[in-house]
């Protein structure tokens, strides 16, 4: 599609009331971000929403009414190295950072423009787009695009939505990824990462029941913590990215540490 409405303002949607009875989970919000790694924007020049699209192959971009000139500028920059960097510790080329293949094309990206009541980020299946709420949505770009590769790969195998949450046992590779995320070694036994998942899901309210717990978050959680570990090996860090990947920490009834990730 012609990139004609690129980076247009969209009206904020109105915050939902929560659940009683479940406090919300708020992750931390960074006062500095903090990157280490190549330089990529050439003497850290700013770059535009056209060439954030055209790099990377983006399908399009939007800004909410509510977000400063400042935060338009920050959020292209630090999405520009972050997609950079997600690409080299991957080992793909840039290009294949916005998923092309995608039944859009490939992915779009929003800032501010589609919230869902206090959630920092999220995924739409639906229009394929990551929408990072302004700068309040830094540390979970990487988290957003899990879901976004969990969805390639469902379309790729002909499954409903997002391949965690359908019937992915024609998918070996993803088959075993899976029962690593659910079981330990011995095949039978829960892991602590799913069994604390279940604690976050009976502690917090996000999304309705099983949030912390399903296949899809699960997925993309782990998913933010591999990018983590691949990122210490090359001494790289990206906190725009990735830096929720060990912030979901909380404590039982009992006084004991829960952590809701690997």
């Amino acid at each position: 599609k012609e990139r004609e409405q690129i980076f247009m303002a969209q009206k904020d949607s109105k915050t939902k009331k929560r659940k009683k009875g479940k406090s919300k989970w708020v992750p931390k919000q960074f006062e500095n971000l903090e990157r280490v790694g190549q330089t990529w924007r050439s003497l850290n020049k700013h770059v535009s929403g056209e060439t954030l699209l055209q790099h990377f192959g983006i399908r399009a971009g939007e800004f909410g009414n509510w977000t400063n000139n400042l935060e338009r500028q920050t959020s292209l920059d630090q999405t520009y190295d972050a997609f950079c960097d997600l690409a080299y510790i991957l080992g793909i080329d840039d290009t294949s950072v916005s998923l092309p293949g995608l039944s859009c094309g490939s992915l779009a990206i929003a800032y501010g423009s589609r919230g869902r009541g206090d959630a920092v980020a999220h995924y739409e299946p639906l229009r394929e787009v990551i929408n990072l709420t302004k700068l309040r949505g830094a540390g979970s770009l990487g988290h957003e695009w899990a879901h976004a590769l969990d969805h390639l790969i469902g379309q790729k195998n002909e499954c409903r939505g997002l391949a965690t949450e359908s019937q992915y046992y024609g998918i070996p590779s993803l088959v075993t990824v899976m029962n690593v995320i659910y079981f330990k070694k011995d095949g039978s036994t829960h892991t602590n990462y799913y069994e604390n998942s279940i604690q976050f899901d009976k502690s917090y309210s996000k999304h309705g029941q099983g949030y912390w717990s399903s296949s899809c978050e699960l997925f993309a959680r782990a998913f933010a913590c591999y990018l983590t570990d691949k990122f210490k090996e090359k001494g790289y860090k990206n906190d725009f990215l990735n830096g929720h990947s060990d912030t979901y920490v909380s404590v039982n009834k009992k006084g004991e540490q829960i952590y809701a990730y690997p």
